[in-house]
């Protein structure tokens, strides 16, 4: 057998496992520090008194503007944060933990995609307490990070999706009422002259016609609670300027609700929806553009007796469109809330009733 080949291919093979060696990153001869510990430091979280969140070129700043844990979105008018969300954002920040070190070789982090996403969290100082640069997700095995200007990459658990998108951070609440706290409710009617008014002297009691009563009737209970159903958690979908078009038009001849509870507040909604057709153009399959009609847009305006309850100063900076149902579902004649007993229920009513069981 000949040697000198078979030396050669060795060294050769030798000199390669030495390139490989001192190129690629070399393990620590020691566990880093950060192993196993948690991502974040639960004493910047307790502290935290803002977040601000990079997607590429977008941001959102989640701030909480006082001790009494009131958070708001800056870059959607101020409104209050949904606090479901922000709750579930800092869960994910405080159940992370460090898995191990990764890299610190400089093309390698350049393969970890960073660069794109990271989060700012602030205390109490006007630079950040921490910042966490979000890497390429590992499918089933977390995320790649690294910690402010850092040039070493550790993988994660941490399974997180940053949302930029700063309306989805709104809370879109407009009302938060129970069906309990409710005394007394009125309703204007397209055909009467007075609006409906039905109260109850306890939230176990029925409710009762205030209004001008004829002789044989009585409320429809289920579709005065559905309706109330409707009214007590009002949501918007999208705002828009108060001077907008389309506001002022809706807001010529709107449907006017009041809502009363056993504790004295009452609340007075307004639900109108735009009169002029809004048209836009489609392309069919063809080609051919044909110009379709648009559901008109409905808008709420919300005024509490409370001057502090916080509607009344949101009120003031946006228009607040909320779902096309909510109007179409609003009754049209009284005997959509009230049967004569002596003509019995009408079909109108039993169709109220249905609607109103039909998911948004």
């Amino acid at each position: 057998m000949k040697t000198k080949p078979l030396i050669i291919f060795v060294s050769i093979l030798s000199l390669i496992s030495a390139i490989i060696f001192f190129t690629q990153d070399r393990p620590f001869s020691g566990k880093d520090p950060r192993e196993g510990k948690k991502l974040v430091d639960p004493l910047i979280l307790r502290e935290t008194t803002s977040l601000v969140l990079h997607k590429g070129d977008r941001t959102v700043t989640l701030q909480m503007l006082d001790d009494d844990a009131h958070w708001i979105v800056s870059e959607y008018f101020d409104f209050p944060i949904n606090f479901q969300n922000l709750t579930r954002l800092g869960s994910a920040l405080d159940k992370a933990k460090i898995k191990q070190f990764t890299t610190s070789n400089p093309e390698r982090l350049e393969r970890l995609q960073f660069g794109k996403e990271r989060i700012e969290i602030f205390t109490t100082e006007e630079t950040p307490a921490l910042t966490l640069h979000l890497g390429k997700t590992v499918s089933n095995r977390g995320r790649f990070v690294r910690f402010n200007d850092e040039e070493r990459a550790y993988l994660s658990d941490l399974t997180l999706f940053v949302d930029i998108d700063s309306k989805s951070w709104a809370a879109d609440s407009l009302t938060n009422l129970v069906s309990e706290q409710i005394a007394e409710f009125s309703i204007e009617i397209p055909e009467e002259k007075h609006p409906l008014l039905f109260t109850r002297s306890n939230t176990d009691a029925q409710w009762e016609i205030a209004s001008q009563k004829n002789e044989g009737e009585t409320p429809l209970e289920d579709d005065i609670n559905n309706i109330l159903k409707k009214m007590m958690q009002l949501r918007f979908v999208e705002t828009t300027t108060l001077d907008h078009p389309d506001v002022i038009d809706a807001a010529q001849q709107p449907r006017t609700i009041r809502l009363k509870t056993f504790e004295g507040h009452s609340y007075t909604i307004r639900i109108g929806k735009t009169e002029h057709p809004q048209v836009e153009t489609v392309k069919d399959a063809e080609g051919n553009i044909h110009p379709v009609e648009k559901p008109h847009p409905v808008y709420v305006w919300i005024n509490s007796s409370d001057p502090a309850d916080p509607i009344n100063e949101l009120m003031t900076r946006r228009a607040f469109i909320i779902s096309t149902y909510l109007f179409i579902a609003l009754p049209t004649s009284r005997d959509s809330l009230i049967k004569n007993i002596q003509k019995g229920t009408t079909d109108e009513s039993s169709a109220l009733g249905d609607i109103f069981e039909k998911p948004e």
